[in-house]
């Protein structure tokens, strides 16, 4: 199939009926040299009950027929389009609207504009766009978004800014993810987001552009947030005061928080908002005051807390004892970590990976005086040591198999 370039005939040389009529999936894959692909007559139903449509490396594609009404899942992947084919219209009224909920278009490099066809999509509940660096979304107050959307993903889209900048009730979009988004410079303001009634999920991630988070307080719904590798919205942070006074609190506690850096905290909205899980990154980059004012801000809420890069010599948590419903407690990467804390009495959960040798031995039940900070917890892990090796090696035995494991690793 590598040479073929045309498949059917054009619409004036096309068949008058139907063609196809009960196939319900189509599947064009890895045809380099297809140029050119025919329904029909422009009066023909063209694959009338076709329901999932897959078009994968035709980078050549440019001549395909209008999408049938009834279609609901349409994959579309290194296509050598500059728009999306319209919805056929024969025979039917030029307000007829689509049956598809599914759209997802990957690496289509040459791809300008959905709104030919888009605005027909009055049934898409999710949409995914990936590796198209062209795609513009048109005039900043035409709507983008069909309003029964639930799912959008968008990656690797250097023009396009999918978010609304006017009030839009997308009252079903549940999750939203955007990542290596160039153009998007802000979250849409309180009075757009306020509208987004059922958004649970909301992934930020290596959007070079982004300096603010807008309105995002106002996602009554939002449970899920990701804010991971958006430098200038940490520069924005870093710049700021670093006081976590707070003038207005939020309402909005989250289930799970996960974030790059700790210093993202000081940012407004983040600020006022609370959490139960919360997963951050490189805190060896943090300031004194910004992380430890906003978990003890939240010591009634904060259930599950997780720290990666401690590279200090010292805990990056002075006053843990207070944090009354903490129970569980994961620090990574903390080679040079000392000793520990104080730990709070409701942990059931508590672990350190890849720390030294040493704390590992200040750890052991027979001789390590950190062994009272952690004998109360259910489950311990410290370094390769569970409790019950902690509370059973001693301290030979342990210097003898770090050794060992030195000596396998050289």
């Amino acid at each position: 199939m590598d040479s073929v370039k045309r498949v059917g005939s054009p619409p004036d040389r096309g068949t008058e009926v139907s063609v196809f009529p009960s196939l319900r999936v189509l599947y064009i894959k890895h045809m380099p040299a297809l140029e050119e692909f025919y329904g029909g007559a422009r009066t023909s139903r063209w694959l009338p009950s076709l329901k999932s449509l897959s078009i994968i490396r035709c980078p050549k594609l440019r001549m395909f027929p209008n999408l049938p009404c009834g279609l609901r899942n349409v994959y579309i992947e290194s296509v050598n389009w500059t728009a999306l084919p319209e919805l056929w219209q024969g025979g039917l009224s030029t307000s007829s609207s689509s049956s598809l909920s599914s759209l997802e278009i990957s690496d289509c490099r040459g791809l300008v504009s959905l709104s030919k066809g888009f605005e027909k999509f009055t049934s898409l509940k999710e949409l995914r766009v990936m590796g198209c660096p062209k795609l513009q979304r048109g005039s900043t107050t035409q709507r983008f978004l069909p309003l029964s959307l639930e799912c959008l993903a968008v990656e690797d889209c250097n023009v396009l800014d999918a978010l609304p900048k006017i009030p839009e009730d997308l009252n079903f979009l549940s999750e939203v993810k955007l990542k290596r988004c160039a153009n998007i410079k802000s979250l849409p303001p309180a009075e757009v987001l306020g509208r987004w009634k059922a958004l649970r999920r909301l992934s930020i991630e290596e959007c070079s552009e982004l300096r603010s988070l807008g309105g995002l307080q106002a996602l009554s719904s939002l449970k899920y947030l990701t804010v991971e590798e958006c430098p200038k919205l940490l520069a924005a942070a870093s710049s700021s005061p670093s006081s976590l006074a707070v003038e207005n609190h939020s309402s909005l506690t989250l289930e799970h928080l996960v974030i790059d850096n700790p210093v993202v905290l000081s940012t407004v909205p983040l600020k006022s908002i609370a959490a139960r899980e919360v997963y951050i990154g490189r805190c060896n980059e943090v300031r004194s005051s910004t992380l430890e004012g906003w978990v003890l801000r939240n010591r009634t809420s904060l259930q599950v807390l997780k720290l990666g890069s401690v590279f200090s010599r010292h805990f990056p948590l002075v006053d843990l004892r207070s944090l009354s419903c903490l129970k569980r407690l994961g620090v990574d990467w903390c080679r040079k970590l000392q000793s520990l804390p104080r730990l709070p009495a409701s942990l059931n959960k508590f672990c350190l990976y890849f720390c030294s040798p040493e704390l590992e031995e200040r750890c052991l039940r027979d001789s390590g005086p950190d062994w009272r900070q952690i004998r109360h917890i259910p489950y311990v892990q410290i370094g390769k040591y569970n409790k019950e090796k902690l509370a059973t090696i001693t301290p030979a035995e342990h210097r003898s198999r770090t050794r060992e494991l030195e000596e396998d690793s050289s």
